[in-house]
C-alpha cells in the first residue's frame, strides 16, 4: 500500500546510552528528510534526484549505545511503520585497525517495529524500534564525512 507522510512530524536521530540518557545528533521535520508516498518502505524513483543529505555529525556513540530514530507528530494519526522508509548513514570506526566505514541503516535495522493506531498522540515522543546496536570494538557517528544520498520519511496508515 502506498501512505503519505505524517504532515511535519518532527524527527530526532540520535543515540541512547546504557544509562537511558539520549544524545540527540539530528533534529528536523520529515518534510526536509524526504518526499512522501513511500510504497511498503521504498521511496519512490524520484527520491534519488531530490535525497537529503546527512553531514557527518561529531558525536561518539560507543559499544552498547543503540542509535535511533525518535518521532513526533503533529496531528493524531496511525503510522505504517512498514510504509516508513528510512535511508540513514552511519560512520563507524574499527577501533582495533582504526578504519572507519560507511554503513546505510534502513528502518530493518532498528529491530522491532509495529504500527501505532490511528489515534496516536499529537505532541507525543514514539521511539520508532528498539535501536541499532554499536557493537564492542567500535564507535559510530551518525552522518558521513562524504554527502551520501539519505532519507527519512514517517509514513501514516492512509
Amino acid at each position: 500500500m502506498v501512505s503519505a507522510q505524517c504532515p511535519n512530524a518532527t524527527i530526532m536521530i540520535g543515540f541512547e546510552r546504557p544509562d537511558g540518557s539520549i544524545v540527540p545528533c539530528f533534529n528536523g521535520n520529515v518534510s526536509q528528510t524526504s518526499i512522501a508516498n513511500s510504497p511498503d518502505g521504498v521511496m519512490p524513483a524520484l527520491a534519488a534526484n531530490t535525497c537529503w543529505k546527512l553531514a557527518l555529525i561529531k558525536k561518539i556513540a560507543t559499544a552498547g549505545c543503540k542509535i535511533n530514530v525518535w518521532f513526533e507528530l503533529t496531528t493524531p494519526d496511525g503510522v505504517d511503520k512498514s510504509d516508513s522508509a528510512m535511508l540513514i548513514p552511519v560512520t563507524i570506526k574499527d577501533l582495533r585497525t582504526g578504519e572507519f566505514r560507511v554503513k546505510m541503516l534502513t528502518q530493518n535495522d532498528f529491530g522491532t517495529i509495529t504500527n501505532l493506531p490511528a489515534a496516536s498522540i499529537a505532541g507525543t515522543q514514539y521511539k520508532f524500534g528498539t535501536g541499532y546496536v554499536v557493537n564492542a570494538g567500535e564507535e559510530i557517528c551518525i552522518g558521513s564525512q562524504t554527502p551520501v544520498n539519505s532519507y527519512l520519511s514517517i509514513e501514516d496508515d492512509s
